[in-house]
This record gives structure tokens, C-alpha cells and sequence, in this order.
């Protein structure tokens, strides 16, 4: 289709027009997302204390014993360091 020889200023017009639809369906679409989202998500709040405790885990610092720790960087960690030194000053002072 041959389309007839536009003013400068008709091209604007219409350039204007798609930017500012472009923009106008964007925003729908940001705010359908965002309906969609609060839907799904539940504020903490709102949570009960049985859906709060659901929240986190506790790992075993440990693998068998409570006397053995972990090693960082070569260092044992400093529970097992406080443990032995503990043991030591019950040693001294008993």
C-alpha cells in the first residue's frame, strides 16, 4: 500500500500517538502484574505463628559429636575453643 507523502509535523503527530499508546499499555500491564502479585503474596502480619515457623530451619552445626567443631581457614571454630578451655579451668580450680 503506498502511503501519501507526510508533513513533518503529521509524522510527529503520529509518532506522539504510538509513544503515548506504548506507554498507556505498559501501565496496564505493570498493574495487572502487580494485582496478580498481591494476590499471591502474604504480608508477615498476616501470617499465623504455625505459617511463621514454617519460615526458617535449623541445620546441625555438628555431624556426631558435640565435642568436635569445624574448621575455617585451618582455626577451629571458638565453641570448640571455649569448650576446651573450660575444661581446663574446671581441671585447675577441681
Amino acid at each position: 500500500m503506498i502511503e501519501p507523502n507526510r508533513t513533518e509535523w503529521q509524522v510527529r503527530c503520529a509518532f506522539n500517538a504510538f509513544c503515548k499508546r506504548v506507554l498507556k499499555n505498559e501501565a496496564i500491564n505493570i498493574y495487572n502484574e502487580r494485582q496478580q502479585r498481591l494476590t499471591k503474596e502474604m504480608t508477615f502480619p498476616d501470617l499465623t505463628p504455625q505459617e511463621e515457623n514454617q519460615l526458617y530451619t535449623l541445620d546441625k552445626q555438628y555431624g556426631g559429636k558435640e565435642e568436635e567443631g569445624f574448621q575455617v581457614a585451618g582455626r577451629v571454630s571458638l565453641q570448640n575453643y571455649l569448650q576446651k578451655r573450660c575444661a581446663l579451668c574446671q581441671k585447675k580450680s577441681g
